[in-house]
C-alpha cells in the first residue's frame, strides 16, 4: 500500500484488523501511482496474481488494465510481454506483480533427498523459498532478454521491489515462514533494484537506508511527474546521483496483528519497536518498547533497552511526532471508505494458501 500511495499504511488508512471477509479500508483522497502516470500521458498497465492485489482492494485505480492471474509468474510475465509488444511506441507504466517468491513456497529446484528424508522443517522450507525465487529468476531474465531484443531496454527503467521478506523462525499453522507478525530486519528489509536505461547502470551499491514509501515519489521524479503534497514519498533520485544526507530513519508498522499493533524507527544503528497491546495507538494505553543494535547478527539480537535509555527516549520522541502528524494528515485525506464485504471462495482459498487466512 505505501509502494503505491507514498503513505504509511494508517495514513491511506489501509487496515484490516484481521476482517478476512472484508477488503482494505482507505481514504478517498488516496492517490496511487497508477493515477499519477495516467494523469501524465502514459497509459497504464498490471499484470498481478490477485490475492491482495485483487480489484476489491482499491489498488486498481488509474490503471487502464489491470488483468488478473492466479496462476504463477511463467503466465503472468508472458502476458506482460504481449502487451508492450502491441503498446511499445507508446509511453507505458507498467506492474508486474507475483507470488513466486512466497508462500505457499511450490517450486523445488533446491528439494534434495537429504533434504526430503531430514528432520528439519526450517531447512526444508528454505529449500523450497529459494527454489522459488530461483524460478522467479529465470522469469525476470527471460523478460530483461525480452526488453534488449527489441530494443526497449534503454528507454525502460525498471525497478524490483518486494512488499516483505520471510521470518523463517517463526512458524504458521505449524509450519517454519511466514510474514507480518513482527517488525525484525528479515520481514522488512527488502531488495530494491534500479536499473534498465543507461543512466541508471551505474554498478552502485546505495548503503544508505532508504524506505519503500520512495519508491512513488522516484517513480514520479524518473517520469517528470509531480506529486501531491502531504505524501510521505520523498524521491530517491538525490541519493542515486550522489547527494549525501544526514542520517534518515525508516519507519515500519504492522497493523494486521491481532494482539499486538507494532510500530518501528529505524537507524542504521538502532531499532525501536513499539508494542501497542490494545491494537490502538492512539489510545495511548499499555505500550512496550525493546530496542535492538543492527550491527549485531540477526538471529542474536537482544534486547538493549535496558542498556541504552537515551537512544530508547529520543527514538521514542521520533515515533510520537511521527505518529501525531500521521494523524493530523489524516484529517486532510477525506472521507473515510469502510472495507466492503465481499463473497469469493476462490479469493479467499487464494488468501488461506499464501497465509493471510488462518
Amino acid at each position: 500500500m505505501s509502494i503505491f500511495s507514498g503513505l504509511f499504511p494508517t495514513g491511506a488508512g489501509f487496515t484490516r484488523k484481521f476482517r478476512p471477509e472484508f477488503g482494505l479500508n482507505y481514504y478517498s483522497n488516496v492517490k496511487t501511482i497508477g493515477q499519477y502516470l495516467k494523469k501524465a500521458g502514459y497509459k497504464t498497465a498490471a499484470f498481478h496474481e490477485s490475492g491482495y492485489m485483487s480489484p476489491r482492494f482499491g489498488l486498481d485505480k488509474g490503471f487502464d488494465i489491470y488483468t488478473e492471474s492466479r496462476i504463477n509468474a511463467a503466465v503472468t510475465f508472458p502476458r506482460a510481454i504481449d502487451f508492450i509488444k502491441q503498446n511499445k511506441n507508446q509511453r507505458l507504466f507498467l506492474l508486474i506483480h507475483t507470488y513466486e517468491a512466497h508462500r505457499p513456497y511450490t517450486r523445488k529446484h533446491f528439494i534434495t533427498e537429504e533434504i526430503k528424508k531430514g528432520s528439519n522443517p526450517k531447512e526444508l522450507a528454505i529449500s523450497k523459498y529459494d527454489s522459488c525465487i530461483y524460478f522467479l529468476d529465470n522469469e525476470i531474465g527471460k523478460f530483461f532478454r525480452f526488453l534488449e531484443n527489441e530494443g526497449l531496454m534503454d528507454k525502460t527503467v525498471v525497478i524490483i521491489t518486494s512488499d516483505h521478506g520471510e521470518n523463517f523462525n517463526y512458524n504458521f499453522n505449524g509450519k517454519p515462514g511466514h510474514h507480518g507478525y513482527s517488525l525484525f530486519d528479515c520481514e522488512i528489509h527488502v531488495p530494491l533494484i534500479i536499473g534498465g536505461a543507461e543512466e541508471f547502470r551505474l554498478g552502485k551499491r546505495i548503503h544508505e537506508q532508504t524506505s519503500s514509501v520512495s519508491i512513488l515519489s522516484t517513480i514520479c521524479d524518473i517520469a517528470g511527474v509531480k506529486s501531491e503534497p502531504g505524501i510521505r514519498s520523498r524521491s530517491l533520485m538525490p541519493v542515486i546521483d550522489g547527494e549525501k544526507r544526514n542520517e534518515r530513519y525508516a519507519f515500519s508498522e504492522a497493523t494486521q496483528i491481532l494482539t499486538s499493533e507494532q510500530k518501528s524507527i529505524r537507524t542504521n544503528r538502532y531499532k525501536l519497536i513499539a508494542y501497542y497491546h490494545d491494537n490502538d495507538h492512539s489510545k495511548k494505553k499499555r505500550c512496550d518498547y525493546k530496542l535492538y543494535n543492527m550491527k549485531a547478527k540477526q538471529d542474536d539480537r537482544p534486547n538493549v533497552a535496558n542498556d541504552h535509555k537515551n537512544i530508547v527516549i529520543m527514538s521514542k520522541k521520533i515515533l510520537d511526532r511521527l505518529l501525531k502528524s500521521i494523524n493530523i494528515n489524516n484529517e486532510l485525506m477525506g472521507k473515510f471508505i469502510p472495507s466492503i464485504k465481499y463473497s469469493d471462495e476462490e479469493l479467499d482459498n487464494q488468501l488461506r494458501a499464501l497465509g493471510y487466512i488462518n
